[in-house]
């Protein structure tokens, strides 16, 4: 419910940096239960979408700035640029990497178990010659997050490089 509010919505982003929502999800990865490993992939999978946001919305505004032609009209400039400013005091990497996401999205890595085979799902499709599994959702959704505060966390998640090469892997 929370995440189709504020996407695509820089105020609302703000408003939840602003009333200790990162903080509340943050909270979430404070218990190892395998209970909240859903909700906790719904939270960097949200996290990770909100970041992407910003950086697209910025990529669409150089662009618009690179094209010498009318093609994209002044108001249309004009939006963009106003959306970045808007993406720019919502604040959301700043407290993501304040409150240890940066150490968080990675821990997610950890507490796969790709040895356990009770926990593996082999579907009858396979990608690159290999069955799909239940956490290839959760790898993918968590370097995705990665990728959007690979900048702010770079440090933490070198640490977790040798991880992510064993789970490329799998």
């Amino acid at each position: 419910a929370i995440s189709g509010v504020v996407r695509n919505f820089p105020l609302a982003q703000k408003a939840l940096v602003e009333h200790g929502g990162v903080t509340a999800f943050s909270e979430v990865f404070a218990t190892d239960s395998a209970d909240l490993t859903k909700l906790q992939l719904k939270i960097v999978t949200l996290l990770g979408d909100l970041i992407l946001e910003k950086t697209m919305t910025t990529q669409l505004l150089l662009d618009a700035h690179k094209q010498d032609d009318d093609t994209t009209n002044s108001t249309a400039k004009e939006m963009l640029e106003e959306k970045c400013r808007q993406y720019e005091t919502t604040g959301i990497e700043r407290s993501m990497v304040d409150q240890g996401f940066c150490r968080l999205f990675p821990r997610l890595l950890t507490q796969l178990h790709p040895e356990d085979k009770q926990t593996r799902r082999d579907d009858m499709s396979s990608l690159h010659g290999r069955p799909l599994r239940d956490e290839h959702d959760v790898v993918e959704k968590v370097i995705q997050a990665m990728g959007a505060l690979a900048k702010p966390c770079r440090k933490d998640f070198l640490a977790f490089r040798q991880l992510i090469t064993a789970l490329e892997d799998k």
